[in-house]
Protein backbone atom coordinates (compact mmCIF):
# COMPACT_ATOMS: atom_id res chain seq x y z
CA UNK A 1 0.00 0.00 0.00
CA UNK A 2 2.90 2.61 0.57
CA UNK A 3 4.63 1.36 -2.34
CA UNK A 4 1.93 2.36 -4.37
CA UNK A 5 1.09 5.47 -2.90
CA UNK A 6 4.89 6.37 -3.19
CA UNK A 7 4.71 5.01 -7.06
CA UNK A 8 1.35 7.01 -7.72
CA UNK A 9 3.51 10.73 -5.83
CA UNK A 10 6.28 10.15 -7.82
CA UNK A 11 4.56 9.78 -10.95
CA UNK A 12 2.90 12.91 -10.12
CA UNK A 13 5.61 14.84 -9.05
CA UNK A 14 7.31 14.03 -12.70
CA UNK A 15 4.51 14.75 -14.42
CA UNK A 16 3.15 11.47 -15.82
CA UNK A 17 0.21 10.98 -14.17
CA UNK A 18 -2.45 13.85 -13.47
CA UNK A 19 -3.29 14.44 -9.80
CA UNK A 20 -6.80 15.09 -10.49
CA UNK A 21 -6.97 11.15 -12.36
CA UNK A 22 -5.66 9.66 -9.76
CA UNK A 23 -7.14 11.72 -6.59
CA UNK A 24 -9.69 9.15 -6.01
CA UNK A 25 -7.41 6.30 -6.16
CA UNK A 26 -4.70 8.15 -3.75
CA UNK A 27 -7.35 9.28 -1.42
CA UNK A 28 -8.78 5.67 -0.80
CA UNK A 29 -5.17 4.11 -0.67
CA UNK A 30 -4.36 7.12 2.64
CA UNK A 31 -8.11 6.18 3.72
CA UNK A 32 -6.92 2.67 4.03
CA UNK A 33 -3.21 3.35 5.12
CA UNK A 34 -4.50 5.21 8.56
CA UNK A 35 -7.00 2.95 9.25
CA UNK A 36 -9.96 5.49 9.39
CA UNK A 37 -13.60 4.57 9.85
CA UNK A 38 -16.63 5.26 7.43
CA UNK A 39 -17.29 8.31 9.28
CA UNK A 40 -14.04 9.91 9.50
CA UNK A 41 -13.63 9.23 5.48
CA UNK A 42 -17.13 10.92 5.48
CA UNK A 43 -16.10 13.78 7.17
CA UNK A 44 -12.76 14.69 5.16
CA UNK A 45 -14.90 14.07 2.01
CA UNK A 46 -17.83 16.28 3.23
CA UNK A 47 -15.24 19.12 5.27
CA UNK A 48 -12.73 18.97 1.72
CA UNK A 49 -16.12 20.26 -0.22
CA UNK A 50 -15.88 24.08 -1.06
CA UNK A 51 -18.31 26.67 0.05
CA UNK A 52 -20.95 27.34 -1.78
CA UNK A 53 -24.78 27.25 -2.49
CA UNK A 54 -26.39 23.84 -2.01
CA UNK A 55 -28.40 21.96 -4.30
CA UNK A 56 -31.50 19.64 -4.12
CA UNK A 57 -28.98 16.31 -4.61
CA UNK A 58 -27.29 17.70 -1.11
CA UNK A 59 -30.16 18.05 0.39
CA UNK A 60 -31.49 14.74 -0.77
CA UNK A 61 -28.05 12.72 0.94
CA UNK A 62 -28.18 14.79 3.89
CA UNK A 63 -32.18 13.61 4.08
CA UNK A 64 -31.47 9.97 3.13
CA UNK A 65 -28.19 10.33 6.02
CA UNK A 66 -29.69 11.24 8.80
CA UNK A 67 -33.39 8.45 8.22
CA UNK A 68 -30.35 6.53 8.27
CA UNK A 69 -28.74 7.26 11.42
CA UNK A 70 -32.00 7.38 13.31
CA UNK A 71 -34.70 5.49 11.60
CA UNK A 72 -33.59 2.08 13.74
CA UNK A 73 -34.47 3.55 16.82
CA UNK A 74 -37.99 4.25 16.04
CA UNK A 75 -41.00 2.49 14.98
CA UNK A 76 -42.93 5.14 12.79
CA UNK A 77 -41.47 6.29 9.70
CA UNK A 78 -39.44 9.30 9.38
CA UNK A 79 -40.66 12.21 6.85
CA UNK A 80 -38.34 14.24 5.79
CA UNK A 81 -39.09 17.63 4.24
CA UNK A 82 -37.30 20.95 3.14
CA UNK A 83 -37.67 24.56 2.47
CA UNK A 84 -35.17 26.44 0.44
CA UNK A 85 -35.52 30.66 0.69
CA UNK A 86 -32.93 31.29 -1.61
CA UNK A 87 -33.99 35.05 -0.76
CA UNK A 88 -32.57 34.77 2.63
CA UNK A 89 -29.95 32.28 1.84
CA UNK A 90 -31.53 30.27 4.22
CA UNK A 91 -33.21 26.13 4.44
CA UNK A 92 -35.53 24.78 7.09
CA UNK A 93 -35.60 21.09 7.10
CA UNK A 94 -38.47 19.45 9.00
CA UNK A 95 -38.10 15.82 10.81
CA UNK A 96 -41.41 14.71 11.24
CA UNK A 97 -41.93 11.16 13.11
CA UNK A 98 -45.47 9.67 13.21
CA UNK A 99 -47.30 11.90 10.48
CA UNK A 100 -47.29 14.91 9.02
CA UNK A 101 -50.87 15.92 10.61
CA UNK A 102 -51.24 18.65 12.38
CA UNK A 103 -47.88 19.91 12.24
CA UNK A 104 -46.59 23.68 10.89
CA UNK A 105 -44.59 22.80 8.09
CA UNK A 106 -41.18 23.66 7.52
CA UNK A 107 -42.23 26.52 5.13
CA UNK A 108 -45.04 27.88 7.98
CA UNK A 109 -41.60 27.92 10.35
CA UNK A 110 -39.24 29.15 8.48
CA UNK A 111 -41.89 32.28 7.94
CA UNK A 112 -42.41 32.40 11.45
CA UNK A 113 -39.10 32.66 12.54
CA UNK A 114 -38.51 35.21 9.74
CA UNK A 115 -41.34 37.54 10.98
CA UNK A 116 -40.21 37.16 14.28
CA UNK A 117 -36.84 38.24 13.97
CA UNK A 118 -37.58 41.02 11.69
CA UNK A 119 -40.28 41.88 13.91
CA UNK A 120 -38.24 42.00 17.20
CA UNK A 121 -35.31 44.06 14.93
CA UNK A 122 -36.23 45.63 12.30
CA UNK A 123 -33.33 47.43 11.49
CA UNK A 124 -31.05 44.46 11.57
CA UNK A 125 -30.81 41.88 8.93
CA UNK A 126 -29.39 38.73 10.39
CA UNK A 127 -29.99 35.58 10.56
CA UNK A 128 -29.29 32.75 13.24
CA UNK A 129 -27.03 30.47 11.52
CA UNK A 130 -27.73 27.31 12.99
CA UNK A 131 -30.91 26.32 15.22
CA UNK A 132 -33.05 24.05 15.95
CA UNK A 133 -36.40 23.57 17.03
CA UNK A 134 -37.51 20.56 19.28
CA UNK A 135 -41.20 19.47 19.29
CA UNK A 136 -43.57 16.07 20.56
CA UNK A 137 -43.41 14.84 17.15
CA UNK A 138 -41.13 16.81 15.16
CA UNK A 139 -37.77 18.72 14.96
CA UNK A 140 -37.11 21.75 12.47
CA UNK A 141 -33.63 22.56 11.91
CA UNK A 142 -32.84 25.82 10.36
CA UNK A 143 -29.31 26.99 8.85
CA UNK A 144 -27.85 29.13 5.93
CA UNK A 145 -27.52 27.63 2.74
CA UNK A 146 -24.26 26.70 2.41
CA UNK A 147 -23.08 23.22 1.57
CA UNK A 148 -21.05 22.91 4.66
CA UNK A 149 -24.40 22.88 6.73
CA UNK A 150 -25.79 20.05 4.88
CA UNK A 151 -23.48 17.36 4.52
CA UNK A 152 -23.90 13.36 5.55
CA UNK A 153 -21.38 14.40 8.49
CA UNK A 154 -23.56 17.04 9.56
CA UNK A 155 -26.58 14.59 9.46
CA UNK A 156 -24.89 12.11 11.26
CA UNK A 157 -24.14 14.80 13.71
CA UNK A 158 -27.56 15.82 14.06
CA UNK A 159 -28.83 12.64 14.06
CA UNK A 160 -26.77 11.80 17.33
CA UNK A 161 -27.74 14.87 18.90
CA UNK A 162 -32.15 13.76 18.18
CA UNK A 163 -31.05 10.55 19.42
CA UNK A 164 -29.56 11.80 22.58
CA UNK A 165 -32.67 14.30 23.49
CA UNK A 166 -35.16 11.22 22.57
Amino acid sequence: MAATISEISKNISESTLKYTDVEGKLNSLIFDLYKLTYLEKLRIKDYSKKKGKIKPRDLSNYSESIIDTISIYFESPIDIKYHHYKDFNLVVVGIYFNSLENKPTENKVAKYLLNEIFKQKPDENFLASQEKIFAKDCIYIIRKDDVLNWTETKAYEDGQEILNRA
